[in-house]
C-alpha cells in the first residue's frame, strides 16, 4: 500500500523504480490470467459435472487456446527492452489479450441445469464463434509480430493459420474439423520451436 499521502515519499512506494514494461505487463498479465483461469475453471466444471458428453476436438481447441495464453506471456517478455510505450502500442497488445480472453470464454461449454456438460452440442453451436476469435487472434498477432524483435518471420505462418481456421469455420465435416485441429497443432509446434524465446 502506498503511504505517500501520509508523507512517506514516493520512494517507499517503489513507483519511480518501475519500468514501463513492468507497469504495462501487469495489465496485460491480468487479462491473460483471467483467460487461463476460465479455461481451468472449465476443466474443474467438467470434473464436477454429473454427465459429460465429451468431444475431443473441442477439448483440443481448448488446449490450443491455453497454449496461446502461454505464448502471449512469452511474447510479452520480448518487449522488456522496448524503448517506447505509446498508447497505440499498448492498445494493440491489449486488444490481442482481449481476443485471447474472448476465445477462452467461447471455447468452454457451460454446465446445464441438470448437471450435464455437452462438448458436442457446444462445438456444433459455437464452432464458428471461437474459430472466428482465433482468426481475429491471427490478425492481431500479425500486427504485433510486425514490430516485435525477431518475430517478423513468424508472420509467414499467418496465411496457413488463416486458411486452416476459415476452412474449419466453413465446413463442419468431421474430417475437416479433425484436420484443422491437427494442422494447427503442427504449425504451433513449429512456431514454438522457432519463435518462442527462453525466459
Amino acid at each position: 500500500m502506498c503511504l505517500s499521502a501520509y508523507g512517506c515519499g514516493e520512494s517507499l512506494c517503489g513507483a519511480e523504480d518501475m519500468t514501463a514494461f513492468e507497469f504495462v505487463s501487469v495489465l496485460l498479465s491480468i487479462v491473460i490470467s483471467l483467460a487461463v483461469a476460465h479455461l481451468l475453471t472449465g476443466v474443474a466444471q467438467a470434473l464436477k459435472a454429473k454427465t459429460v458428453r465429451f468431444h475431443w476436438v473441442l477439448a483440443g481447441w481448448q488446449l490450443f487456446v491455453f497454449m496461446l495464453c502461454v505464448d502471449y506471456w512469452f511474447s510479452v517478455w520480448r518487449l522488456r527492452d522496448a524503448p517506447n510505450w505509446t498508447l497505440g502500442f499498448v492498445l494493440t497488445w491489449l486488444v490481442l489479450a482481449a481476443i485471447t480472453y474472448i476465445a477462452a470464454w467461447l471455447v468452454v461449454p457451460d454446465t446445464d441445469a441438470d448437471g450435464t456438460m455437452d462438448f458436442v452440442a457446444h462445438h456444433q453451436a459455437n464452432r464458428r464463434k471461437y474459430l472466428g476469435a482465433l482468426t481475429a487472434w491471427v490478425a492481431g498477432g500479425t500486427v504485433v509480430n510486425g514490430y516485435t524483435p525477431s518475430m517478423e518471420l513468424a508472420n509467414l505462418l499467418v496465411p496457413f493459420f488463416t486458411i486452416v481456421f476459415v476452412a474449419a469455420i466453413i465446413w463442419k465435416h468431421r474430417f475437416v474439423q479433425i484436420g484443422a485441429l491437427v494442422l494447427s497443432y503442427a504449425a504451433f509446434v513449429f512456431y514454438a520451436l522457432n519463435f518462442i524465446p527462453e525466459l
